[in-house]
Order: structure tokens, then sequence, then C-alpha cells
């Protein structure tokens, strides 16, 4: 079976293939190349490790968008 790579380096992995590895959406799956094969492993819940990075942007909107308008905001919760 074959598979196209597209832009932004993406790949559709068949749904034949994710049915029998039993992979659904939004899994994490471990990439690795070895001797020219690219290897893809399905990682587990317990197997999974969380980047910080992963909650970069998380609190985008809650304040406001200068330091001073921060500071603005703290001050007036405080006063």
């Amino acid at each position: 079976m074959q598979v196209r790579l597209r832009k932004k380096n993406q790949l559709t992995i068949p749904a034949a293939i994710a049915h029998s590895a039993n992979i659904k959406t939004d899994d994490m799956l471990e990439i690795d190349c070895r001797n020219g094969e690219i290897i893809l492993t399905p990682k587990s819940e317990k197997q999974r490790t969380v980047s910080i990075m992963s909650y970069a942007g998380i609190g985008r909107g809650v304040w406001e968008h200068t330091t001073d308008e921060i500071a603005k905001t703290i001050a007036n919760r405080f006063d």
C-alpha cells in the first residue's frame, strides 16, 4: 500500500491500517527512522509524555494585550 506525503510533511494513514493498529483521531504516535525505514509506533495513554510546549498559548485572550493593560487589570482586581 502506498501513501503520498502532502504539504507540511503530512501523511494519511489508510483506514484499514489505522483500524488494525487501533489508531484513532488524536492518538499519539512515536516516529523513528532506522536504516532508511520510517517506523510509526502507537503510544498508549500510560506511555505518553506531555511537553511543556504543548501548553504554549493556552492563556491567550485571558489577559489584555500589553503589559500596561495587564498591570491595570491586576491592579483593578485588588482595589
